[in-house]
């Protein structure tokens, strides 16, 4: 059976790029590391499917009013997904790193820093090739987070950690003055064009760098073997933002009742309390960064229990395909959704288009296995690695 092993972008596979390959450190991998890759792996898988119900919901859905029968699920899940995603791939850039880190020069950090960073310039040519057909594109951002994330990897972990706090607090003071809709101030001496871009990168886009960077750098912190390889610290991290994720979601829950006629006075004090994942609203990102962050802890303790094996092993497929089936469902559900509007009465359209989201969740786990088993990677993680040269 063919391997792909992690990734520093939970969509790609990852492996080492040429030239980083010490032989003395190409050891047989032990045991409680395929557990920690397959954790890894099946993690990708719940945000895949996550991604798939988010967009097909996105998609196909004809108004608020008329939800589909997995609306509520897919709407719960909103952006959290995304966070998860964001969140894997700085796990997955830490376990990238791991030989340049170990070989402990100069030399091998800067090669590394030029692999990750031509994969990045590729990776943010097809994202905004994509967002042409889909407006909520992740994969630009995604190049911005891993090219800044590559700078970040011999940080102190209390560095990291004043990062993630620093940008939260900045993308809660912009988000709060701006009253939810977070831009770049008025008056720059610089194309309308320019500042559109910029803005969307870091302020007002989907996964905008303030706060989404933030989730990146989380997970650069959980990768680091001192982290990941403590399954004993685990317990102890995930009571910590499972304590987060309850206050925040009851102060959403609590804001949502105290604010929902709000007035004018009240406003600055309300945007707080705004359950927001596009632009994400500050307790959207700590309950979406404490939730992602237990998703992964509970990934890695199933990965480790015999009872749960048939589970992780069927499922991590899905994971290691994630770029094929990112960019296909989306592409497949934009091709279908004017056909089946068209040609279907309002209650067919419903249950076809639910029969159509559960075929492919059923499916792609079947594609993924399939293709595993035949090819070392998949159709697009093959096509990115020619691109940029790096596999």
């Amino acid at each position: 059976m063919a391997n792909i092993s992690d990734s520093p972008n939970p969509l790609l596979p990852l492996t080492d790029p040429p030239g980083l390959v010490n032989p003395s450190l190409a050891t047989p991998r032990p045991a409680v590391a395929s557990a920690r890759i397959d954790g890894y792996d099946f993690a990708r898988a719940l945000a895949v499917i996550g991604m798939v119900l988010v967009n097909f919901n996105s998609i196909f859905r004809l108004s608020q009013e008329d939800a589909l029968p997995y609306s509520r699920l897919a709407d719960a899940l909103c952006g959290r997904a995304a966070v998860l995603f964001v969140m894997l791939a700085g796990v997955g850039l830490t376990l990238l790193a791991r030989r340049p880190l170990l070989a402990g020069t100069a030399e091998a950090m800067a090669l590394f820093r030029r692999q990750i960073l031509k994969r990045c310039l590729v990776l943010f040519v097809m994202g905004n090739i994509f967002r042409l057909f889909w407006h909520g594109d992740i994969l630009h951002f995604y190049a911005l987070f891993l090219g800044l994330g590559v700078f970040c990897l011999q940080l102190p972990n209390k560095w990291l950690w004043l990062g993630v706090v620093g940008i939260w607090l900045t993308a809660t003071t912009i988000f709060v003055a701006c009253q939810g809709g977070p831009t770049l101030p008025d008056g720059m001496l610089l194309p309308d064009f320019v500042v559109t871009f910029c803005d969307d990168l870091l302020l007002g886009g989907y996964y905008a760098a303030f706060p989404w960077f933030a989730f990146l750098l989380m997970g650069v912190w959980f990768g680091r073997p001192e982290v990941m390889n403590r399954p004993a610290s685990h317990g102890r991290i995930f009571l910590v933002c499972l304590v987060i994720f309850v206050i925040a979601e009851q102060l959403l829950a609590w804001g949502d009742a105290r604010f929902f006629m709000a007035d004018e006075t009240e406003m600055p004090l309300a945007v707080f309390f705004f359950n927001d994942p596009f632009p994400a609203s500050p307790l959207f990102a700590l309950s979406g960064g404490a939730g992602a962050m237990m998703v992964l802890i509970g990934s890695m303790y199933l990965s480790r229990l015999a009872i749960c094996n048939g589970l992780v092993q069927n499922l991590k497929y899905i994971g290691k395909l994630s770029l094929t089936i990112y960019v296909g469902h989306v592409l497949l559900g934009l091709a279908l959704v004017a056909p089946l509007q068209q040609r279907l009465a309002p209650g067919d359209y419903s249950a076809v288009v639910t029969c159509l989201t559960l075929a492919l969740l059923l499916g792609q786990g079947q594609f993924a296995r399939f293709w595993c088993n035949r090819f070392e990677r998949g159709p697009l993680e093959w096509l990115f690695r020619k691109l940029s040269g790096t596999g």
